[in-house]
């Protein structure tokens, strides 16, 4: 059973890791649109719609957790997998790849919010969150980042530590203070 559940969440993470290399892939195609092209592969039900949408990438406390737990596994019994290995490199490099996305469009002198620490909607675990991330990555290259969730303010207020990020207390200062929004998370709480 517990083989099951490590496959099972190390299969959703590569779904989600594919889905996103096909974002880098139809951003610089002209006219590209990674959701046209997912949602053509969704309709097959050999892949199904599921965790296939270009997004930030994967985070919480499982996901990574199981595809470093099925890599260990594996090399315990001596069998060579390195594909969750892969997926968690390629998901570990998207928020600063992101943020270097966002740095061609901005000023260095700029204000940026970043909606969505939690590493899904609706929850306050900021665990290997990608918002989170991201929010690091962008305070290098920006004048400030103001911040805001929810549910995992306290929680992402405990952990930041950059002088240029604020955490703000209620969604509309947050976006009062920025000159960009950013949203991380889709929590439908932060829809502006």
């Amino acid at each position: 059973a517990e083989v099951a559940k490590l496959s099972l969440n190390s299969y959703v993470t590569m779904k989600i890791s594919f889905a996103n290399m096909l974002a880098d892939v139809c951003e610089r195609i002209p006219g590209g649109n990674v959701d046209v092209v997912t949602n053509a592969l969704g309709k097959d039900s050999r892949i199904g719609e599921k965790y296939l949408k270009g997004a930030l990438g994967y985070g919480g406390p499982c996901f990574p957790r199981d595809n470093k737990a099925l890599s260990f596994l594996a090399k315990e019994l001596g069998v060579c997998v390195p594909l969750a290995e892969v997926v968690d490199l390629y998901n570990s490099g998207l928020a600063e790849n992101t943020a270097a996305k966002i740095q061609r469009f901005i000023q260095s002198e700029m204000t940026i919010a970043v909606l969505g620490l939690a590493y899904k909607p609706l929850s306050n675990v900021i665990e290997e969150s990608q918002g989170m991330a991201l929010a690091k990555c962008l305070s290098s290259r920006v004048r400030k980042v103001f911040v805001f969730d929810p549910l995992a303010n306290e929680n992402a207020a405990a952990v930041f530590s950059e002088v240029n990020i604020e955490v703000s207390e209620s969604l509309p200062q947050c976006v009062a203070c920025a000159q960009v929004v950013i949203i991380a998370t889709p929590d439908p709480v932060l829809k502006i």
